[in-house]
């Protein structure tokens, strides 16, 4: 059975739609893969007037066609970024459920997602969601308060992944569109609604596994690219320490928190802020996945808490920009018929 989940606040409700014979369980090789994808507006082909005018079928310019190309191509990247498709999918930038529901029924069929939902936020065309093979067990919606600029909501799933619990995060933070420095007040807020929520799990359960997808708009050296000016949504662990002392004399010791990242896998998160690995920061297989103004940007993200780089239960093994050559130009950038972004892609292992 197929299941689609209807988000309402913090509650979830299942529905059933379709037949699929798929168990969820690992992909050929032993390995989980999980998908961060920001679609590029993916728009379905019903005028609702909540659209950008751009996509609204009312208007002319966007027509069932164009409906069915977008399917088309989206589909076709998201089953080519794993063999026989990624297990789970973190969508960015998608219109609603029947968006999902047609990438499902339609270009991913073979795929069989049996789980997906997305999360409507007010006042917002676009929203986050997801197609999963692995079971749902909790679903939940935050939304981050409001700072001048419209707030997207993320979602928290709870996965049953071969009998490990793991709570994914799909996110899509403020973008710069105002400039940098006026719109990263909204990133950190963001990172704080999630950063809080994530210290009430790790405080629940500790050394519990976390995984972040999703489009945050900041790239992981982003406090380094700004040279410290001002504290970022994104901060290098070395500040963790002193934000946990209460230090003051520093520009993050701020009383937003911050998403502290880092690039090796032996920082520990049982005591004092959560601390998130970073695939970009270790070396990783590609500049960026996002090209704008002539350089790659790392804005889409996989941050893992400690519970995913130790050598118990679920554990990282590989991360990738997925990059098939159907999907570039000549100069190696996203062709925007497909998005203007490239898919990340992690993989865990069961230890």
């Amino acid at each position: 059975m197929r299941c689609f989940l209807t988000a309402v606040c913090v509650i979830f409700v299942l529905s059933s739609c379709g037949s699929c014979s798929l168990d969820s369980g690992p992909e050929e090789g032993g390995g989980y893969t999980f998908v961060s994808y920001n679609l590029c507006n993916a728009f379905d082909d019903v005028s609702d007037g909540t659209e950008y005018a751009e996509f609204d079928p009312a208007g002319g310019q966007w027509t069932q066609a164009d409906y069915a190309k977008k399917l088309a191509a989206v589909g076709r990247v998201i089953a080519a970024s794993a063999s026989g498709g990624p297990d789970f999918a973190a969508l960015v930038e998608i219109e609603n459920d029947k968006v999902l529901e047609d990438l499902a029924a339609g270009p991913l069929h073979d795929e069989e997602y049996r789980w997906g939902v997305t999360l409507p936020t007010e006042g917002s065309a676009i929203r986050v969601g997801f197609l999963s093979r692995f079971p749902v067990q909790e679903l939940r919606g935050h939304t981050p308060p409001s700072s001048g600029f419209g707030q997207r909501s993320f979602l928290e799933v709870v996965l049953d992944v071969d009998g490990e619990a793991l709570t994914v995060f799909i996110c899509h933070f403020k973008a710069k569109t105002e400039g940098d420095a006026a719109t990263e007040n909204s990133r950190r807020l963001a990172a704080n609604t999630l950063a809080r929520r994530i210290g009430e799990i790790a405080a629940d359960s500790p050394g519990a596994q976390i995984l972040i997808l999703g489009d945050l708009n900041e790239n992981i050296d982003e406090y380094d690219r700004k040279a410290g000016a001002y504290a970022t949504a994104l901060m290098p662990a070395s500040f963790a320490a002193s934000s946990a002392s209460g230090a003051a004399d520093s520009s993050a010791a701020q009383s937003l928190i911050p998403l502290y990242v880092t690039g090796e896998k032996t920082e520990s998160s049982l005591a004092g802020p959560v601390i998130f690995y970073s695939p970009w920061l270790d070396d990783p297989p590609h500049p960026g996945s996002y090209y704008y103004r002539g350089a790659w940007e790392t804005i889409d993200h996989t941050l893992l808490s400690a519970g995913l780089v130790d050598e118990a239960g679920l554990v990282f093994e590989d991360f990738l920009v997925v990059r098939g050559e159907f999907m570039l130009s000549a100069s190696g950038a996203p062709k925007k018929e497909f998005s203007d972004h490239l898919p990340v892609l992690v993989k865990l292992r069961k230890h």
